[in-house]
């Protein structure tokens, strides 16, 4: 938790109120029922929430953890792992202002793998073919152009 919470090593008591304290305040309510609900149901939490580190800079991180509970059924404590998913969530919000970007483009767009299946398209392409999203993702270019097109495109490469 040190490293990850950008404190000096051997800094951090272990306790869930210095633990708590580092939790961005937007998200602490969203975590603590969260938490609780994996305690009163006996279950892992997994749950992406942000933190603050002590120069004021906010970090995303995943945590993982399931509660330790004593003879009589009382949770004593929690044990688990945090991972910083700070360029997850930045690929992530990347990704969505590029499919913004490419769904408001009224060119023809497409992305195809290296089998030239396609990946995705945009609202415009599904227009020219008048066809719907799930008729094109996953299919082969040839089988929506045509493979006598598809297949003349190629040799002008």
């Amino acid at each position: 938790h040190e490293a990850i919470f950008g404190l000096a090593p051997n800094t951090f008591d272990g306790r869930y109120a210095t633990f708590e304290a580092y939790v961005y305040e937007p998200d602490r309510d969203t975590l603590t029922q969260v938490i609780q609900q994996a305690i009163r149901h006996r279950i892992e939490y997994h749950h992406e929430y942000r933190i603050v580190w002590s120069d004021g800079s906010i970090h995303w991180v995943e945590g993982r953890g399931q509660a330790v509970y004593d003879d009589s059924g009382q949770p004593v404590k929690m044990m688990g792992t945090v991972a910083n998913i700070d360029y997850r969530k930045q690929a992530e919000a990347d990704l969505l202002r590029y499919e913004r970007i490419v769904a408001m483009n009224s060119d023809l767009v497409a992305l195809v793998d290296r089998t030239y299946t396609y990946q995705m398209v945009n609202r415009a392409y599904l227009r020219r073919f008048q066809k719907r999203y799930e008729e094109i993702v996953g299919h082969s270019v040839a089988d929506i152009v045509g493979s006598q097109v598809f297949e003349t495109e190629l040799k002008h490469r």
